[in-house]
């Protein structure tokens, strides 16, 4: 299965985005790289973001910058999925 690398603890647990990117999403290490990651995801161009940048260069591979979209959920709070 692809990995991802989660630059934060809040991409880490966003529900739906394993399925959305079908892809393992898991915790970046600080200093090595994890056999057979695909890319790196990080919130924006927040500091998550700026990591996931900083990571995918140091490991050459992609960056995935994720943002809400207009209408992020059907409910509010983040123990929905996000659906845009």
């Amino acid at each position: 299965m692809t990995k991802v690398l989660a630059a934060s603890d809040g991409v880490l647990s966003l529900i739906g985005l394993p399925q959305f990117l079908e892809a393992e999403i898991c915790p970046a290490p600080r200093w090595l790289r994890p056999k057979n990651v695909s890319a790196v995801a990080g919130w924006g161009v927040r500091e998550s973001g700026l990591r996931a940048e900083r990571l995918a260069k140091r490991f050459a591979v992609p960056v995935i910058h994720l943002e809400d979209g207009f209408l992020r959920s059907v409910f509010p709070g983040r123990e929905f999925r996000p659906y845009s």
